[in-house]
């Protein structure tokens, strides 16, 4: 059992000083009979797991998280055969997020702890636990682009997501386009009061994030880097060569 290399995970590895606990989806079926020992295990790892059965997997995380939300904030209009799909879709999503709901009420304090939700795929989840406690301090964190308004209403249930996220005292994005975007589609969908750092209650701000380079510095120091490296050398010699690190996909520019 290994933690994702994704982007959101590297960047929150940065994130210290903090007694933090990480409740998500393992990213595959659990067998009702196994969910105990992976329970067990993710604990070890500061982790407490939330899972999903296929068919919501699909709808929720391949349908309207991946094929709907994904593309769309990343400014590409929606195919038109997801859209027809996008109700039930929806439905999907909006269970999976009551399902992380569930997991935040078994584990959090709401007394003590700052509850911080991530990304695309959680955005009905804030006013869920608003709902629930109404005096939690709770953040998200955007870790794609948001496009302009006029993009993001193309989007089926757009009201709803907007308003699953400004049930937080903080949201955040990674440069202030992403923010402005936001406080546009807040303002022409919601008729949101609007001021440089608020809206409504919620406060909102820029926050450029980042790795621990220093993980990455232990990690050229070490052995099985250096002679990783020295292979490469060999193997590439005289040779030019383009080395990238991202995901090889259409919205990448890769048809």
């Amino acid at each position: 059992m290994t933690m994702s290399s994704g982007g959101l995970v590297s960047a929150l590895k940065g994130v210290k000083g903090l007694q933090m606990l990480w409740i998500g989806w393992p990213g595959f079926e659990v067998a009702e009979s196994d969910q105990p020992l992976i329970a067990k295990e993710l604990k070890k790892q500061g982790c407490a797991p939330v899972f999903l059965p296929q068919y919501l997997t699909e709808g929720y995380y391949e349908g309207f998280s991946n094929n709907v939300l994904w593309p769309l904030f990343h400014s590409r209009a929606v195919p038109i055969e997801d859209t027809t799909k996008a109700q039930e879709q929806f439905f999907h999503y909006h269970a999976a997020n009551q399902l992380f709901l569930k997991a935040v009420i078994q584990h959090a304090n709401p007394s003590n702890d700052v509850i911080w939700v991530h990304d695309y795929h959680l955005m009905l989840l804030p006013k869920f636990i608003r709902d629930e406690w109404p005096q939690v301090k709770l953040g998200w964190f955007l870790h794609t682009p948001f496009p302009s308004s006029e993009i993001y209403r193309m989007l089926p249930f757009r009201q709803e997501c907007l308003e699953g996220v400004l049930a937080c005292n903080l949201v955040g994005f990674h440069i202030y386009d992403y923010q402005r975007h936001f406080k546009s589609a807040c303002t022409r969908i919601l008729a949101a009061d609007v001021d440089v750092e608020h809206i409504g209650d919620t406060c909102v701000g820029t926050f450029p994030i980042g790795i621990d380079p220093e993980k990455f510095e232990r990690t050229m120091q070490t052995e099985d880097t250096k002679a990783f490296i020295e292979e490469f050398q060999r193997q590439f010699k005289d040779q030019k060569v383009i080395v990238g690190i991202d995901r090889l996909d259409y919205i990448k520019g890769i048809p």
